[in-house]
């Protein structure tokens, strides 16, 4: 009588180990971890900036690079650092999900003005222990000097643009 086989996929992972799974065991598996193209164009997002939580403060990242191959976006943040991160994590730092709660957090990424200056510029960290914004200013005049400037909140409040 006629039994019939399941065809076996043979998963290898990077430490080594190896597994044989049925289609209806693997089929969740390589969804779960596929890149989600139903919501959003990865290209879209590239120069895309936000703001993101870490231990000493909070930073501005910016989205450079996608990578098809591994359904991955590089990000560079103000201080030098990068990553790379999955679309769902890209997407919840662009929906500010990664900047956390405080209220200077929400400053991060913001464009400003200062006219004594002539300079235009946009905030790039909150560096929680000093209580200090670092903002990359841009002079609009060709004598001016481009440079990082640090500032307390109730200076910053002065330069933000509507």
């Amino acid at each position: 009588t006629g039994a019939s086989i399941t065809p076996l996929y043979r998963v290898a992972y990077e430490d080594g180990d190896f597994e044989d799974l049925a289609r209806e065991e693997l089929v969740p598996i390589l969804v779960g971890h596929a890149p989600s193209y139903d919501r959003v164009r990865p290209e879209a997002l590239l120069g895309r900036r936000f703001a993101k939580d870490f231990e000493p403060g909070v930073y501005l990242g910016t989205i450079t690079d996608y990578s098809d191959l591994v359904g991955l976006f590089h990000v560079r943040y103000a201080d030098g650092d990068e990553e790379d991160m999955s679309l769902d994590v890209a997407e919840g730092a662009l929906r500010g999900e990664e900047c956390g709660d405080e209220p200077e957090a929400a400053l991060v990424g913001r464009r400003v003005w200062d006219s004594v200056r002539d300079c235009r510029g946009r905030v790039t960290c909150w560096e929680r222990k000093r209580k200090l914004f670092q903002v990359d200013m841009h002079a609009l005049s060709p004598e001016g000097v481009d440079e990082t400037i640090e500032v307390r909140v109730t200076t910053l409040r002065k330069m933000l643009q509507p």
